[in-house]
C-alpha cells in the first residue's frame, strides 16, 4: 500500500510500529470511501428489489371468486414479482404443495385431508343443488336434499375429496348418492343435467360463468357452505414473495387458520 501511494504510513523505528500522520490521513480517507460505497450500494439496492418467482398452485375457480383481480393488483404493486400459476384438480395441487412444487395454493378448505395445513380464507359459497327445468322440482324455492335421493347424481370430478364431502352431506340426510357419472368439465355435466338425464351437486358461484338455458339452481335446506382458501403446510418457512402475497390478501380477509 505504501509502494501505491508512495508515502511511508507506518513508523517502523524500534520494536513497535507507529501509524505516521500520513497514514492518519489515509485512513481516515479509507473509511469515508468504504462509507460512501456503503450508502451506494444500499441507494442502489432500494431503487432496484430483489425479483422472484412465486409458484401456485390452484384449482380452476380464480375468476368466479374475483381472486384474478386481486392477483393481478398484487402484481401491479409488486413487479418485481412473477405469479407462476399452475391449474390442475386439487388433489395434483396438494401433491404438488407437499412436493414443494408450488409454494402456495388454493383450494377448497374441506378438500384438506388434515390440519398439517394453515388457511387464509379468500371466499365463501354454497352447495346447490342443478335440475332440469323439467323436474317436478324445479319450481320450488328452496330443496332438501333428501328429495333427490332416488335420482341420479352428475357429479364434477374434483378429487376424491369432493366426492366425499357430496357422501356425507347426502349421509347427513339419511340415503346413499347414486352417481351415475363423473366429469371434469362443467359444461358437460350442466349439458346431461338440462337433458333430464341427472341432478348435480355444484357450488353456486361456479356456475355464474355457464349458460344455463334449460337449468334450474335450487338452493338447499339447510345450506351447505364451502370456502376457498390460500393454503400452505404449518411449519413451511414461507419466501418473502410469497409471505407478501399472503400479507397484501390477508387485508380483503383476516380470516386464518
Amino acid at each position: 500500500m505504501e509502494k501505491e501511494v508512495g508515502v511511508p504510513l507506518f513508523d517502523r523505528t524500534g520494536r513497535t510500529l507507529h501509524i505516521t500522520t500520513a497514514g492518519m490521513d489515509f485512513a481516515e480517507f479509507a473509511r469515508e470511501t468504504v462509507s460512501n460505497a456503503d450508502a451506494v450500494l444500499r441507494r442502489l439496492h432500494d431503487k432496484t428489489p430483489y425479483t422472484a418467482t412465486l409458484n401456485i398452485g390452484t384449482i380452476p375457480v380464480l375468476s368466479q371468486y374475483g381472486l384474478h383481480t386481486k392477483l393481478l393488483t398484487f402484481q401491479e404493486k409488486n413487479p418485481h414479482i412473477q405469479l407462476n400459476l399452475v391449474e390442475d384438480r386439487g388433489e395434483e395441487i396438494l401433491r404438488m404443495l407437499d412436493g414443494e412444487l408450488v409454494e402456495l395454493a388454493v383450494l377448497r378448505a374441506s378438500s384438506l385431508p388434515d390440519d398439517r395445513y394453515k388457511t387464509l380464507t379468500l371466499g365463501t359459497d354454497k352447495l346447490v343443488l342443478v335440475c332440469s327445468r323439467t323436474h317436478p322440482l324445479a319450481a320450488s324455492a328452496e330443496v332438501h336434499l333428501k328429495d333427490f335421493q332416488q335420482e341420479d347424481f352428475i357429479l364434477l370430478d374434483m378429487g376424491q375429496n369432493f366426492a366425499d364431502s357430496v357422501y356425507h352431506a347426502c349421509a347427513r340426510e339419511g340415503f346413499a348418492p347414486h352417481i351415475r357419472q363423473r366429469f371434469t368439465r362443467m359444461e358437460t355435466i350442466l349439458g346431461y343435467v338440462a337433458a333430464g338425464a341427472g341432478v348435480s351437486l355444484l357450488m353456486e358461484k361456479e356456475l355464474t360463468a355457464f349458460n344455463l338455458q334449460n337449468i334450474e339452481v335450487k338452493k338447499l335446506s339447510p345450506a351447505i357452505s364451502g370456502s376457498i382458501a390460500l393454503v400452505f403446510p404449518h411449519g413451511r418457512h414461507l419466501s418473502p414473495a410469497a409471505a407478501a402475497l399472503r400479507s397484501f390478501l390477508e387485508n380483503f380477509t383476516g380470516k386464518n387458520r
